[in-house]
């Protein structure tokens, strides 16, 4: 068990150092050889971004065949379903945004009027979770979702063969205003991170937002890798799930091992510790 912390200390350390350092690498540079050991360390984060971007916690035929993002402004409301309006719900919301807006570099809003806004935040009682009428949702699927009683979301896209296939248009998250407010914290969180394109939960990789064993209110170095590759600009919309593992693969490369100096390499690299 000991061995096993260090390890998980030891790999934290190294990716805080690479994020403190890293800058989005240029379209065309060319991925370093690794050895067996870094090879090993991309393989599981590659297979983590599988899990998440393209799996199906609920039925593997659902599983996606394609990379899903959005691609224009996200503009967030909250609304309250028989429960008071909480002002910490709106600042936790705040700085989730900001965030979002850094590692994505999407415009994320925060707007006051529900005929704007593609992202519905919905804050209602516990008992009333899965009792929401929500577009192209069957009830029963509604009250799968619910049954945890934390938080959910649903999101809205364009499948394969359709027009601007792989792109995320809308989606409505809906919170359990009776939780603990530390729990809404890291459900918004987690629920925002996840209706842009992250609809998975995994523990292969931790500690993670998308771990059903951590609570976090901010995203963890792992997080961060996964939203960054998603939103580089190499990683197109739309494309099959094979091209987008591979691309995911460079990229993640590059952001790892790229050496000062090289194509690719962040401007201002430099060696952990």
């Amino acid at each position: 068990m000991l061995r096993r912390m260090l390890k998980k200390i030891l790999l934290t350390g190294v990716m805080l150092a690479v994020f403190a350092a890293w800058v989005p690498a240029s379209a065309g540079a060319e991925s370093p050889a690794l050895n067996a050991r870094q090879k090993a360390l991309i393989d599981k984060f590659v297979d983590y971004f599988d899990t998440i971007v393209f799996g199906s916690e609920y039925d593997p035929k659902a599983a996606s065949t394609i990379v899903y993002k959005w691609q224009g402004p996200v503009r967030i409301y909250l609304q309250y379903a028989g429960v008071k309006p909480d002002p910490r719900h709106r600042e936790f919301v705040k700085k989730h945004i900001f965030a979002l807006r850094r590692l994505t570099r999407l415009p994320v809003l925060l707007v006051g009027k529900p005929k704007v806004a593609n992202v519905k935040i919905i804050f209602v009682p516990r008992k009333n979770m899965g009792k929401l009428k929500l577009p192209q949702t069957t009830p029963q699927y509604v009250a799968r979702l619910a049954a945890p009683g934390g938080c959910y979301f649903v999101a809205y896209k364009s499948g394969p063969g359709k027009k601007q296939q792989g792109r995320i248009h809308s989606s409505i998250i809906v919170v359990n205003a009776e939780r603990d407010i530390a729990g809404i914290n890291h459900c918004l969180l987690e629920e925002m991170t996840q209706s842009i394109g992250f609809p998975n939960d995994s523990n292969k990789l931790r500690p993670s937002l998308f771990s059903d064993e951590d609570r976090l209110y901010d995203f963890s170095p792992v997080d961060k890798v996964l939203v960054r590759v998603l939103y580089d600009k190499r990683m197109k919309m739309g494309v099959p799930r094979k091209e987008g593992i591979e691309t995911a693969r460079r990229i993640m490369t590059e952001i790892f091992y790229a050496s000062p100096g090289k194509p690719g390499a962040p401007a201002n690299a430099r060696k952990p510790g």
